[in-house]
Protein backbone atom coordinates (compact mmCIF):
# COMPACT_ATOMS: atom_id res chain seq x y z
CA UNK A 1 0.00 0.00 0.00
CA UNK A 2 1.10 3.70 -1.00
CA UNK A 3 0.51 6.63 2.04
CA UNK A 4 0.21 9.87 1.93
CA UNK A 5 -0.14 11.57 5.73
CA UNK A 6 -0.98 15.56 5.44
CA UNK A 7 -0.87 17.11 8.44
CA UNK A 8 -3.22 19.86 8.37
CA UNK A 9 -1.46 22.37 11.24
CA UNK A 10 2.20 21.40 10.06
CA UNK A 11 1.44 22.38 6.75
CA UNK A 12 0.40 25.94 7.31
CA UNK A 13 1.08 27.19 10.67
CA UNK A 14 4.27 28.60 10.04
CA UNK A 15 3.75 29.96 6.47
CA UNK A 16 1.97 33.51 5.74
CA UNK A 17 1.10 32.44 2.45
CA UNK A 18 -1.20 29.86 3.45
CA UNK A 19 -3.03 31.41 5.54
CA UNK A 20 -6.03 31.94 3.31
CA UNK A 21 -6.33 27.82 2.95
CA UNK A 22 -5.66 28.03 6.92
CA UNK A 23 -8.58 30.02 7.67
CA UNK A 24 -10.78 28.05 5.74
CA UNK A 25 -9.71 24.89 6.85
CA UNK A 26 -8.88 24.01 3.59
CA UNK A 27 -6.08 21.47 2.32
CA UNK A 28 -5.18 22.71 -1.46
CA UNK A 29 -4.37 20.30 -4.26
CA UNK A 30 -2.59 21.05 -7.66
CA UNK A 31 -2.21 24.13 -6.53
CA UNK A 32 -0.43 26.65 -8.52
CA UNK A 33 -1.21 29.91 -6.27
CA UNK A 34 0.42 31.79 -3.30
CA UNK A 35 -1.91 34.22 -1.76
CA UNK A 36 -0.42 36.77 0.45
CA UNK A 37 -2.35 38.37 2.91
CA UNK A 38 -2.53 42.13 2.67
CA UNK A 39 -4.34 44.65 5.08
CA UNK A 40 -6.67 47.15 3.95
CA UNK A 41 -7.10 50.18 5.88
CA UNK A 42 -10.12 52.10 6.40
CA UNK A 43 -8.52 55.40 4.76
CA UNK A 44 -6.83 53.31 2.17
CA UNK A 45 -5.41 55.25 -1.16
CA UNK A 46 -7.36 53.10 -3.60
CA UNK A 47 -10.85 50.63 -3.66
CA UNK A 48 -10.78 47.05 -1.80
CA UNK A 49 -10.35 44.52 -4.03
CA UNK A 50 -12.52 41.33 -3.15
CA UNK A 51 -10.73 37.90 -3.89
CA UNK A 52 -14.07 36.02 -4.66
CA UNK A 53 -15.61 38.16 -7.53
CA UNK A 54 -14.06 37.47 -10.86
CA UNK A 55 -13.51 41.28 -12.33
CA UNK A 56 -11.32 41.76 -8.72
CA UNK A 57 -9.51 38.57 -8.95
CA UNK A 58 -7.84 40.10 -12.33
CA UNK A 59 -7.30 43.26 -10.76
CA UNK A 60 -4.96 41.07 -7.80
CA UNK A 61 -3.51 38.79 -10.08
CA UNK A 62 -2.26 41.99 -12.31
CA UNK A 63 -1.70 44.42 -9.02
CA UNK A 64 -3.73 46.64 -10.23
CA UNK A 65 -5.20 49.36 -8.34
CA UNK A 66 -8.43 51.68 -8.60
CA UNK A 67 -7.75 54.73 -7.00
CA UNK A 68 -10.12 56.38 -4.91
CA UNK A 69 -11.05 60.07 -5.61
CA UNK A 70 -9.60 62.77 -3.24
CA UNK A 71 -11.08 64.56 -0.32
CA UNK A 72 -10.39 66.61 2.07
CA UNK A 73 -13.21 66.53 4.19
CA UNK A 74 -13.43 63.42 6.92
CA UNK A 75 -17.05 62.15 6.44
CA UNK A 76 -16.04 61.40 2.89
CA UNK A 77 -13.61 58.39 4.37
CA UNK A 78 -14.33 55.00 2.38
CA UNK A 79 -15.46 56.30 -0.54
CA UNK A 80 -12.96 59.00 -1.10
CA UNK A 81 -9.13 58.81 0.20
CA UNK A 82 -8.15 61.65 2.51
CA UNK A 83 -4.66 62.37 2.14
CA UNK A 84 -4.87 64.80 5.60
CA UNK A 85 -5.41 61.90 7.65
CA UNK A 86 -3.48 59.04 8.47
CA UNK A 87 -4.42 55.39 6.78
CA UNK A 88 -6.77 54.07 9.95
CA UNK A 89 -7.36 50.92 11.14
CA UNK A 90 -7.38 47.86 9.43
CA UNK A 91 -10.98 47.03 8.24
CA UNK A 92 -10.56 44.31 5.90
CA UNK A 93 -7.57 41.89 4.19
CA UNK A 94 -6.87 41.00 0.24
CA UNK A 95 -5.66 38.35 -0.50
CA UNK A 96 -2.63 38.39 -3.66
CA UNK A 97 -2.49 35.75 -5.67
CA UNK A 98 1.00 34.77 -6.91
CA UNK A 99 1.54 31.75 -9.78
CA UNK A 100 4.12 29.52 -8.72
CA UNK A 101 5.04 25.97 -9.64
CA UNK A 102 1.98 23.56 -8.69
CA UNK A 103 2.59 22.32 -5.48
CA UNK A 104 1.08 19.73 -3.24
CA UNK A 105 0.31 17.27 -6.36
CA UNK A 106 -2.05 14.56 -6.17
CA UNK A 107 -2.86 13.18 -9.76
CA UNK A 108 -3.48 9.59 -9.18
CA UNK A 109 -6.26 7.66 -8.17
CA UNK A 110 -6.79 7.97 -3.79
CA UNK A 111 -9.24 7.15 -0.92
CA UNK A 112 -8.99 9.06 2.40
CA UNK A 113 -8.02 5.99 4.70
CA UNK A 114 -9.35 7.69 7.68
CA UNK A 115 -8.24 10.80 9.94
CA UNK A 116 -6.80 11.01 13.53
CA UNK A 117 -8.18 14.59 15.09
CA UNK A 118 -6.75 15.62 18.96
CA UNK A 119 -9.79 16.50 21.09
CA UNK A 120 -11.00 17.02 24.57
CA UNK A 121 -14.36 15.35 23.72
CA UNK A 122 -16.58 13.32 20.89
CA UNK A 123 -18.67 16.48 20.16
CA UNK A 124 -19.88 14.54 17.15
CA UNK A 125 -20.60 11.20 15.70
CA UNK A 126 -21.01 12.19 12.38
CA UNK A 127 -18.86 14.38 10.78
CA UNK A 128 -18.38 15.01 6.71
CA UNK A 129 -15.58 16.45 4.55
CA UNK A 130 -16.33 18.16 0.83
CA UNK A 131 -14.37 18.01 -1.89
CA UNK A 132 -14.15 21.48 -3.96
CA UNK A 133 -13.43 21.98 -7.59
CA UNK A 134 -13.26 25.08 -9.25
CA UNK A 135 -11.09 27.99 -9.72
CA UNK A 136 -9.48 28.98 -6.76
CA UNK A 137 -12.08 32.10 -5.87
CA UNK A 138 -14.76 30.21 -7.14
CA UNK A 139 -15.21 26.73 -5.51
CA UNK A 140 -17.97 24.09 -5.67
CA UNK A 141 -19.19 20.89 -3.62
CA UNK A 142 -18.15 18.01 -5.78
CA UNK A 143 -18.19 15.48 -3.09
CA UNK A 144 -19.57 14.63 0.42
CA UNK A 145 -17.83 11.96 2.34
CA UNK A 146 -19.44 11.60 5.93
CA UNK A 147 -17.02 10.02 8.52
CA UNK A 148 -17.62 8.46 12.11
CA UNK A 149 -15.66 8.10 15.26
CA UNK A 150 -14.26 4.27 14.91
CA UNK A 151 -11.43 4.41 17.28
CA UNK A 152 -11.05 6.39 20.53
CA UNK A 153 -7.39 6.72 22.74
CA UNK A 154 -7.83 8.75 25.89
CA UNK A 155 -4.46 10.38 26.60
CA UNK A 156 -3.23 12.91 29.03
CA UNK A 157 -4.96 15.99 28.46
CA UNK A 158 -6.72 14.82 24.71
CA UNK A 159 -8.49 12.14 22.93
CA UNK A 160 -7.00 10.64 19.89
CA UNK A 161 -9.75 10.00 17.57
CA UNK A 162 -9.69 8.40 14.46
CA UNK A 163 -12.39 8.69 11.81
CA UNK A 164 -13.23 6.13 9.38
CA UNK A 165 -15.55 7.07 5.86
CA UNK A 166 -19.18 5.49 6.03
CA UNK A 167 -17.75 4.81 2.45
CA UNK A 168 -14.54 4.38 0.25
CA UNK A 169 -15.33 6.21 -2.99
CA UNK A 170 -12.03 6.18 -5.51
CA UNK A 171 -11.26 10.17 -6.30
CA UNK A 172 -9.28 10.60 -9.39
CA UNK A 173 -8.88 14.49 -10.17
CA UNK A 174 -6.23 15.93 -12.23
CA UNK A 175 -7.11 19.47 -11.61
CA UNK A 176 -7.09 22.18 -8.70
CA UNK A 177 -9.19 21.19 -5.54
CA UNK A 178 -9.71 21.44 -1.99
CA UNK A 179 -10.75 19.18 0.73
CA UNK A 180 -12.77 21.32 2.88
CA UNK A 181 -12.46 19.85 6.74
CA UNK A 182 -14.38 23.21 8.23
CA UNK A 183 -17.25 20.45 9.73
CA UNK A 184 -14.63 19.41 12.04
CA UNK A 185 -14.83 21.08 15.26
CA UNK A 186 -11.46 23.12 14.94
CA UNK A 187 -11.68 25.43 18.40
CA UNK A 188 -12.41 21.96 20.39
CA UNK A 189 -9.07 20.11 18.45
CA UNK A 190 -6.73 23.36 17.90
CA UNK A 191 -6.60 22.68 14.44
CA UNK A 192 -5.23 19.25 14.67
CA UNK A 193 -5.76 16.67 12.37
CA UNK A 194 -4.18 14.30 10.25
CA UNK A 195 -5.65 12.57 7.08
CA UNK A 196 -4.17 9.54 5.86
CA UNK A 197 -4.60 8.47 1.98
CA UNK A 198 -4.31 5.46 0.36
CA UNK A 199 -2.90 5.93 -3.00
CA UNK A 200 -4.65 3.42 -5.85
CA UNK A 201 -2.35 2.32 -8.30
Amino acid sequence: MNYVIENFQDKFNKNKNTDYFYNKFFIPFNCEYELSKLPYYENAEYFYRDFNNDNDFKLLITKIKNKKPISRRKFNMGHYYIPDLPKGKIIKYEFLPAKVEKYNLMNIPFKIKYILTYSKSVDSFSKNIYLKIGKINKLIKFLKIEFIPFNIINMKNYKLIKWIPVYFPIIQLNQFFVIDFSDFNFKNIDKKILIIFNKCI
